[in-house]
């Protein structure tokens, strides 16, 4: 199921998440937010402390403020992007 699909089933006033059902103000924070539940699968970058893998940059440097202490500014590199290793 797409978060589109997720979101046309929803009420268009305070929607909340169906998986741990945090409430929104708007559908577009919601849909970010639903992200990070359904894009587990395509994460791409990686935190250069701990190496925690996320799908979307400005998480990692989420991630680093709160998890690390870390200022990090929003033009430079915070994450490491992460490329499938192929064995043959």
């Amino acid at each position: 199921m797409s978060i589109e699909e997720i979101l046309s089933g929803l009420p268009s006033e305070s929607p909340s998440c169906i998986i741990c059902h945090q409430k929104f103000f708007n559908r577009s924070s919601l849909r970010r937010h639903m992200e990070r539940h359904l894009l587990t699968n395509r994460r791409r970058f990686q935190c250069d402390v701990c190496f925690k893998l996320f799908c979307r940059k400005d998480y990692v440097r989420e991630h680093k403020q709160h998890m690390h202490g870390m200022k990090v500014e929003s033009r430079t590199s915070e994450s490491v992007p992460v490329t499938e290793s192929k064995t043959q």
